[in-house]
């Protein structure tokens, strides 16, 4: 260890200091001119790319709000006004090896957001603040096992859907279970509580609602059940003893769309 007067501490002998606009520089996101929905099972918004910032799997960084400062890597899509990009301008450095930095001292950087009202990044702070890195060999070698390491983080977080308390296979089972089992036996077989699988099987429903290859069978069945405290329609193929659909409402206007979705056999 060797004394170094400008951080004013000791560091590796050897390591070199560097600010943190000397290894990326910040590219904010934009506001979309044009977003639109498209139907394709999952609601998801898309907007035109032209003039937007794109990530690609790199290190962005919530620059307004109560998240200022977080960091996230591994996301691909147009950035929005609320992000900025991490753009590496050092080639000594990887997207992981600036996400591990940024991570690290996260919990420093969200003590000096800027704003009374709305929190927002201290992109002078951080641009300014100093870290240390070791030469060009250790540092490779650093650089591979951020990597291996964030690659994980990234594995693991894809098995976890959106709520954060199932992984997703789990998910996509509950909800077939919860097609044919109440609610209350599936929260029980699986450990879970009943809202949670009410949940699920709402947003699958959603989905299967969507669902344009609906077609008409020969005898068609009518009848309803009282699921999460409402009535509901339930449309049956007779002769093959399939459920088609299940409806929202019981009542004629919420009834009839849903004839004229279905298509002829």
């Amino acid at each position: 260890m060797v004394w170094n007067d400008e951080l004013k501490r000791e560091i590796p002998e050897g390591w070199e200091v560097y600010q943190l606009d000397e290894l990326f520089r910040f590219v904010k996101g934009r506001i979309p001119t044009e977003v639109f929905d498209t139907n394709d099972g999952n609601k998801i918004s898309y907007c035109k790319k032209q003039g937007m910032i794109t990530t690609a799997g790199d290190t962005i960084m919530v620059m307004d709000g109560a998240a200022s400062s977080e960091t996230y890597v591994g996301h691909y899509g147009a950035l929005g006004s609320t992000f900025a990009k991490l753009e590496k301008v050092n080639g000594r450095v990887t997207d992981s090896f600036v996400y591990v930095i940024m991570q690290k001292y996260q919990s420093v950087f969200k003590k000096v957001n800027t704003g009374s009202t709305v929190p927002h990044a201290n992109k002078d702070y951080i641009s300014k603040f100093k870290v240390v890195l070791p030469k060009d060999d250790c540092l490779k070698n650093m650089a591979i096992k951020f990597d291996t390491w964030v690659q994980k983080q990234i594995q693991v977080r894809d098995c976890i859907d959106d709520g954060g308390k199932l992984t997703k296979r789990l998910r996509e089972t509950i909800q077939k279970d919860a097609l044919n089992n109440t609610f209350t036996s599936v929260a029980e077989r699986y450990g879970f509580g009943a809202t949670t699988v009410a949940t699920a099987f709402e947003s699958y429903t959603d989905i299967l609602r969507l669902r344009p290859d609906v077609k008409a069978p020969r005898v068609l069945g009518l009848d309803e059940c009282h699921l999460q405290k409402q009535m509901r329609p339930v449309y049956v193929d007779l002769e093959n003893a399939i459920i088609l659909e299940m409806g929202r409402s019981v009542k004629k206007g919420r009834c009839y769309p849903g004839f004229v979705k279905v298509q002829e056999p």
